[in-house]
């Protein structure tokens, strides 16, 4: 097996790399082990912007009970879109031909409007205690620690709630906030801290329409999914103690340049 990147030399394991290794082994062995670092895309900036704005925006209603300016999101979702570009960007074809200031300014545009909508919308509804919470703890029977950031955690009745917020660019499936493994993660670092799930689990999306939406789903989580997560844990662990990555099918929707930034040097990759 090839030498651990720094991050899982300190067998450490988030569940974005987790979901990365279920999807492809080979995308997960280049950005975790071979320690390869692409470029993010438009979309990913944009939400990375918009997820400032809003930790900016909650902490400062936790602090004071009051949410901030929103011209002052708008600036922070600006500054961090543009922050981003100058570490540098992929562009797709169409990004490409519309050109690069363009492209920069639809993304500020863009994340603005996210952050604006967030803001009227959906802050108001919050009664935040914790928010961006980094937490790490062991994983039985193993050498290996579960590390995350929760997004949201929230006053509810009865005790504590969570909000996870995606900005997308259509509407959630049916089932998207029920499948989350983040969101029985999140879940996990509840139970593990106060001894019971969380009450309330909500997923906000933010979607980039011309005219922006916002749609939630409602969901729960159970000790049967948190069992579940822990044996896709232990599978993870296995899989990567083995050194055995296996590609995802070539057929895959995600298995495209516009998905994966490996995409164009992978040997797996199909041809033509």
């Amino acid at each position: 097996m090839n030498k651990l990147s720094t991050e899982l030399d300190k067998r450490s394991l988030g569940m974005s790399g987790i979901n990365m290794l279920f999807k492809c082994g080979e995308q997960f062995r280049r950005r975790y082990i071979m320690n390869e670092i692409v470029p993010p895309g438009i979309a990913l900036i944009i939400g990375s912007s918009t997820h400032k704005s809003i930790e900016v925006d909650l902490t400062e209603k936790k602090d004071t009970g009051k949410l901030a300016p929103g011209d002052l999101l708008a600036e922070i979702a600006s500054e961090q879109i543009k922050g981003a570009w100058d570490k540098g960007v992929i562009l797709n074809d169409d990004e490409k031909l519309a050109g690069k200031r363009a492209t920069r300014n639809d993304a500020i545009n863009t994340a603005i409007a996210m952050s604006n909508l967030h803001h009227e919308i959906v802050a108001p509804t919050i009664e935040p205690i914790n928010l961006e919470d980094y937490f790490s703890f062991d994983i039985s029977g193993t050498n290996w620690k579960l590390a995350g950031t929760s997004d949201i955690e929230e006053k509810v009745a009865g005790g504590i709630g969570l909000r996870d917020t995606k900005t997308a660019g259509k509407s959630p499936g049916k089932t998207d906030a029920d499948d989350s493994r983040q969101l029985t993660m999140y879940s996990l670092k509840v139970l593990k801290q106060t001894g019971s799930l969380p009450k309330h689990i909500q997923q906000d999306y933010l979607i980039k329409n011309k005219t922006p939406k916002y749609v939630s789903q409602e969901t729960e989580r159970t000790a049967g999914d948190i069992k579940t997560l822990l044996v896709c844990v232990a599978q993870a662990i296995k899989v990567i103690e083995s050194g055995i990555f296996t590609p995802c099918s070539t057929s895959a929707w995600w298995c495209a340049p516009a998905y994966c930034g490996y995409f164009g040097t992978c040997k797996y990759r199909r041809r033509g």
